[in-house]
Formats: C-alpha cells, sequence, structure tokens
C-alpha cells in the first residue's frame, strides 16, 4: 500500500472514530491524516515519513488550536435552535412561578419549571421558551394581566 493510502485510510478511521466520540479532537487529527495523505498524493513530501508526520501534526494542531472552539460553538448555536420552542402543553396542576411540576409533552411526562412571572393554573397551556437538560422552561400564555 502507497504511503498516501495510509494517511487517507488512517484519516477515515479517525474521522468515523470522531463520530463515537464528539469531542473534535479526533475530526482534527483526521483532518490533517488526509490533508497530508493528499499532499502525498500531489508529490509533496514523499521521500520523508518524518517530514510527513511533521506536516501531519501541524495540520492537526493548528486545526485544534484555531478552529476546534469556534466549531463548537457553531454546532451548539444550532443545537439551541430547538423545534419544541413554542410549543404549548397544559399545565395539571397549580404552579407558583420558579416552582417545578410534570407536564405531558409528546406523549411523555416530562419535568418542568415556571419561568414567568405569574402562577400557572390547573388546565392553562403554557409555551415552551427553553429546554435545560431535560427540563422544560415554560411560561405562560395568559397574557391578560398578572
Amino acid at each position: 500500500m502507497e504511503a498516501h493510502s495510509l494517511w487517507i485510510l488512517t484519516g477515515i478511521l479517525l474521522l468515523v472514530a470522531e463520530m463515537l466520540t464528539a469531542t473534535f479532537l479526533l475530526f482534527f487529527l483526521g483532518l490533517g491524516f488526509l490533508l497530508t495523505g493528499l499532499l502525498v498524493f500531489l508529490g509533496f513530501f514523499v521521500s520523508s515519513f518524518g517530514l510527513q508526520a511533521l506536516v501531519c501534526a501541524a495540520f492537526s494542531i493548528a486545526g485544534i488550536a484555531l478552529l476546534r472552539k469556534p466549531l463548537q460553538a457553531w454546532i451548539v448555536t444550532l443545537a439551541m435552535k430547538q423545534p419544541d420552542m413554542g410549543k404549548e402543553v397544559v399545565v395539571t396542576e397549580q404552579v407558583a412561578p420558579g416552582a417545578a411540576t410534570r407536564v405531558s409533552y409528546q406523549g411523555t411526562q416530562w419535568s418542568a419549571i415556571n419561568a414567568s412571572e405569574v402562577e400557572l393554573k390547573p388546565g392553562e397551556t403554557a409555551q415552551i421558551i427553553g429546554i435545560n437538560g431535560n427540563t422544560l422552561q415554560l411560561e405562560s400564555t395568559n397574557h391578560s394581566g398578572k
């Protein structure tokens, strides 16, 4: 097997392994291996494995140092655009502002917190304004006053 094939195959394996860890470390290592494999395939650094390893390390370290945090922030931003935001649930018990309760949502019982400044009453609908872990953040949909 040629050198560029080993670099590229190792890069692909690292990218697959990244899917199991979601740390973005293996992602950038994999990219370093893939880029090194591409350069070796194009005829650069063919004679020196040491130079190939140095180029791979440089690509990987640069990716981790420069792109890991922005990429993680972008992924978190995407995750925060939750499809549940704005959906409504029916409250089954009286819930004071800031108090916890349980609500039925999509056929499952969820922990929820009244994030509004008004008390939620039984039978009242509340809107999901956020999700913190497995806890729904609810706000009263009754805008008629406090």
